[in-house]
């Protein structure tokens, strides 16, 4: 069932307030990773490969998270129920959020590679290696995070159907 203007209202509202308190925390990890290194690679070199990029892994995942909860939220707020269909309504968005979030990442380091690779003129022998391991690492991090939120969703409505 869809959400009310309101409720819709009340949903974006929740997500972008929580998507402007993790940019700043995302940034406050940059930092953190990087330890204070400004050049890209001697900060990969030292914090490892894609450690450097776990920052924007982990945004793009709390992200995704807070779709989720947004979603829920305003359902609850517009007084429906969630049932199995807008579980599955509210995973969907909450996957597309991923995607498009880890997509742009991916893209962006393959851009990042490319660039760097004309700038110097000098092909990197591993990116290839290093795209492909990030590639795997995203996967598997975005499958857990969708288990995760799929998991939290069927809790929360067997505890609300306890509570009826």
């Amino acid at each position: 069932m869809a959400l009310s203007q309101d409720a819709s209202k009340y949903c974006e509202e929740l997500f972008e307030a929580r998507r402007t308190a993790l940019l700043r925390e995302r940034e406050k990890q940059r930092i953190a990773v990087r330890q204070g290194l400004t050049n890209f690679e001697d900060a990969a070199r030292r914090a490892g490969y894609p450690g450097i990029l776990q920052p924007d892994i982990d945004y793009a995942l709390a992200l995704g998270r807070a779709r989720a909860d947004a979603r829920r939220k305003a359902y609850e707020w517009d007084g429906q129920e969630i049932g199995e269909a807008t579980a599955a309504e509210i995973m969907v968005e909450a996957g597309s959020v991923l995607q498009q979030s880890l997509g742009g990442l991916m893209a962006g380091e393959r851009g990042r590679m490319a660039l760097l690779a004309q700038r110097t003129r000098k092909l990197d022998p591993a990116a290839s290696a290093k795209l492909g391991e990030l590639s795997r690492h995203i996967k598997r991090t975005v499958c857990d995070a969708q288990n995760s939120i799929r998991n939290d969703l069927n809790l929360w409505m067997l505890e609300q159907r306890k509570i009826v």
